[in-house]
């Protein structure tokens, strides 16, 4: 009995072997089967890599292509084209819209750029001041820090900069300092306005952003008596208004409903200003005069014509007829006008004057 016993344990020992050999050999195809799927798996992703790598060339190739095209044509012709658009209403207020985009966010880019490099200039100067005023002190302990905080991003850069100048003595790093400051609140209402599309599509959250930025930027204006200012010249392309009157909303006749690009133009010398639109071209021609303050222009409208040559009703008292100027420097205007209206300008031409037809755009003069 006992050697029976010992025949079936050794009977059900050997077929437990021969199944753990079966499903080790099984696990052995499982994983190299496993190792082939992986492979396969990486070369079809690197296909897929270098196919999707390809078109990414391939429509950076063609975008570039374009743009030069394009560019092109506006330096040829005084207007953006996109592709094979025709010069229908429908396709003319399409290119006014890109055009209208391109402008603001390459009007953003730069802002960002101009206030990392003020950022950086300021804290370099912030740095020389604290070594400074350390080396005056003769190896007293001080209490400024070796170096200023460190800005890291545009948001973060009032409350650093508003630690920082308590402290600074030199006037140079002061005058960086302001700069910046007001380099990094440009930034920040540029941003604030850049899907707005002018104000044409502006929530009301959207709206309360840009009051403040602007707000805060205005605190930082640089230019006394900015009206009757010398930056006042050349051409200002609005980034941003809530006011519906130079925005064109509410007209009842697409011929006659803006988009796209709207420019001001204020010749202080000549007493002088115009309103431009890209589309439909709209020219509105004032009288300009200046406050005694220097800080308000009065326009008084007396010509309104449509593509240059069909005049047209509406020269009377506009939202945008008299204009505080609250903030004004080499790039940038804002102003405050009737209804509680906001607007904020962009230096695109400081050497453009009323009536210049140099570049063929028949905004440029009206007769």
């Amino acid at each position: 009995a006992g050697d029976h016993r010992a025949a079936e344990i050794k009977a059900a020992m050997d077929k437990a072997k021969r199944m753990n050999a079966e499903l080790l050999e099984s696990s052995k195809k499982l994983l190299e089967s496993s190792k082939m799927a992986t492979r396969r798996l990486a070369e079809l992703q690197g296909s897929l890599d270098e196919t999707e790598e390809a078109l990414r060339a391939e429509e950076v190739a063609d975008a570039e292509a374009d743009l030069a095209a394009r560019k092109t044509t506006k330096a040829t012709t005084g207007v953006w084209a996109w592709g094979d658009a025709a010069v229908g209403a429908t396709s003319w207020e399409d290119i006014a819209a890109r055009q209208q985009t391109e402008e603001v966010a390459s009007a953003a880019a730069a802002a960002t750029e101009k206030a990392a490099a003020a950022a950086a200039t300021a804290e370099a100067a912030a740095t020389a001041d604290a070594q400074q005023q350390q080396r005056r002190q003769s190896g007293a302990d001080s209490t400024l820090p070796s170096s200023p905080p460190a800005w890291g991003s545009i948001g973060s850069f009032f409350s650093a900069a508003l630690r920082t100048v308590s402290a600074l003595t030199s006037p140079e790093a002061r005058a960086r300092q302001a700069e910046a400051e007001r380099a990094a609140a440009r930034a920040t209402l540029l941003g604030a306005v850049l899907t707005t599309s002018i104000g044409r599509n502006c929530s009301p959250a959207q709206l309360s952003a840009v009051d403040g930025a602007v707000r805060r930027l205005e605190a930082l204006n640089p230019t006394r008596a900015p009206a009757a200012s010398a930056l006042m010249r050349g051409r200002w392309s609005a980034v941003f208004t809530n006011s519906r009157q130079l925005l064109g909303l509410g007209k009842k006749f697409a011929l006659v409903r803006q988009s796209g690009p709207v420019y001001m133009v204020h010749d202080v010398d000549n007493r002088r200003s115009e309103v431009q639109y890209t589309w439909p071209v709209v020219t509105e021609r004032a009288q300009l005069a200046v406050a005694p303050d220097g800080c308000t222009l009065d326009m008084t409208f007396e010509q309104t014509r449509l593509f240059g040559l069909l005049p047209m009703p509406g020269g009377g008292g506009k939202e945008y007829g008299q204009l505080e100027v609250t903030y004004l420097d080499l790039d940038m205007q804002v102003c405050r006008g009737g209804k509680g209206t906001i607007y904020v300008f962009v230096q695109t031409d400081p050497n453009y004057r009323i009536g210049d037809t140099s570049n063929g755009n028949v905004n440029r003069q009206l007769r």
